[in-house]
């Protein structure tokens, strides 16, 4: 007896894709309404930047399909009008869900206060879902690739995101703050049992590399992993304002950092606080795995940013981080990694 083998579909089902269709002019008419009633209600900015999104996905696969050396032997014009419906729904599928993280990038940056924060997203958005190979992919490796960092934002007793101010910087570029932090982060990964390049990834994206850290006392509070001063800190302290997230908005507040000595000695802090916390522990467990230490760091409540163990991997995956991490290698050593 022959065995069937079953026949797994290309596309979501309908109601996985929430139900709309490329060809289902209609189903846009309610968006619109819904638009221009609440044009600032979270959701319809959500279902109107999906639409954004999946234009601009549709645009990407007919560029990806006019980029091709000429016609198959059994093309045609009807099979390139069905092809042209395969694309269309299939960009629209992938812009729903977390998409490619497009649709975020414009629902933060039209939401009220948290426009700056929008900005700011820039490159770290979420890895890309299954989407057409190359041109998806070139595309989400131009967004990791920038070297503009969002704020992460604070949980409630816990770090925060970085201030806004340059004044505080310690570093002009990605090179200069990797030389000035990896010995730090070195010695502070082999006390953790973390690997060292998340930690630095994880403090380049909270200091923007160095160049966007709190001041304090005229300089720069070398707060680089943006930890909150509560009630519980006896050193010194500064405020400044910072980007945090309550449900899923970004929110500009003002509120108290702390403040160090130097670069060594926040590391030092840093170490302390993921040590001297229990909640930490699954985090400090998953430490040989830098991509896995962010994800458990993240859901341990280190952060509310909801993006922020997806933006510490895709640092740790960048090119920058792994050039500068190359060039403090000198000619006569081995790789570092």
């Amino acid at each position: 007896m022959t065995a069937t083998l079953p026949i797994t579909p290309i596309l979501p089902s309908a109601a996985d894709a929430g139900a709309q269709n490329w060809l289902d002019v209609q189903g846009l008419a309610p968006l619109k309404s819904a638009a221009a009633a609440s044009p600032h209600d979270p959701a319809t900015l959500r279902a109107v930047a999906q639409q954004f999104e999946s234009l601009l996905i549709n645009m990407m696969m007919k560029s990806m399909r006019e980029a091709k050396l000429g016609d198959g032997l059994f093309d045609n014009d009807q099979t390139r009008l069905y092809q042209d419906l395969f694309d269309q729904q299939l960009s629209l599928t992938l812009s729903q869900g977390r998409g490619l993280g497009i649709a975020d990038l414009l629902v933060r940056s039209l939401t009220p206060h948290g426009a700056a924060a929008g900005r700011a997203l820039g490159a770290y958005q979420k890895p890309l879902r299954r989407a057409p190979a190359g041109v998806a992919a070139s595309m989400s490796e131009a967004l990791r690739e920038g070297n503009a960092i969002a704020a992460p934002a604070d949980a409630a007793g816990a770090p925060a995101g970085n201030a806004t101010s340059n004044s505080g910087a310690i570093a002009a570029n990605p090179d200069e703050f990797v030389a000035l932090v990896m010995p730090d982060a070195e010695a502070a990964g082999a006390e953790l049992g973390v690997d060292p390049l998340a930690l630095v990834a994880q403090a380049a994206l909270e200091s923007n590399w160095g160049r966007q850290l709190p001041t304090a006392d005229g300089g720069s509070s070398n707060n680089i992993f943006g930890i909150k001063a509560d009630a519980a800190w006896a050193g010194k302290r500064t405020v400044k304002d910072t980007v945090e997230y309550t449900s899923g908005v970004a929110e500009r507040r003002r509120e108290p950092f702390r403040a160090y000595e130097s670069v060594a000695h926040g590391f030092e802090d840093y170490v302390a606080l993921l040590k001297g916390s229990r909640r930490f522990a699954g985090a400090l467990q998953q430490g040989a795995d830098g991509e896995a230490f962010a994800i458990a760091l993240h859901r341990a409540g280190y952060a509310t940013d909801p993006d922020y163990s997806t933006k510490i991997t895709a640092v740790l995956r960048s090119t920058t981080l792994r050039d500068a991490v190359a060039a403090l290698k000198k000619p006569e050593e081995p790789p570092i990694f």
